[in-house]
């Protein structure tokens, strides 16, 4: 839709505040769309706005669709994450790169490096690597590669 193709511009522009507008107007014209609760309930997390609001959305997503719970528990646990829940935020991640293989249009590059920043979070340093790597192997390029690098030199220090 018009609507969706606007707010993945302004997500890509850096214009998540403006990405969140054009997810709560698609939200409200469509309450049994989804992925686009939960692109709302990742902004709000991104933006660190409304993080209970962010809680409901993606959990109505889960509701609406359960096959989509790959997406949909990753962006339940960066919303743990952005609350300091770091062990909330493991499990949903955890589990969210545990279901990404049935789902075929899943990528995981985002989900590890969501991964690695709890990890990192949690002390667990191997592990916040592993998953820095596996990222990186995803998308050599571009912010989240870039953020892999950043995380593998601070845990090999």
């Amino acid at each position: 839709s018009t609507t969706t193709n606007m707010a993945t511009f302004q997500t890509a522009a850096g214009r998540p505040i403006d990405a969140i507008y054009q997810y709560q107007s698609l939200s409200d014209k469509l309450p049994g769309l989804a992925s686009a609760r939960n692109n709302l309930a990742y902004h709000l997390a991104v933006t660190n706005l409304q993080s209970e609001e962010g809680l409901k959305l993606v959990s109505e997503a889960l509701a609406l669709e359960p096959a989509g719970a790959a997406f949909y528990l990753d962006t339940r646990g960066w919303l743990h994450y952005r609350r300091g829940d770091y062990k909330k935020a493991a499990k949903d991640i955890d589990a969210s790169l545990r279901l990404g293989p049935l789902h075929r249009s899943f990528t995981s590059e985002e989900s590890q490096i969501h991964a690695a920043e709890v990890a990192l979070k949690r002390g667990q340093n191997q592990k916040a690597r592993r998953h820095a790597l596996r990222a990186r192997l995803l998308a050599p390029t571009g912010p989240i590669s870039e953020r892999a690098l950043e995380i593998l030199g601070n845990t090999f220090q």
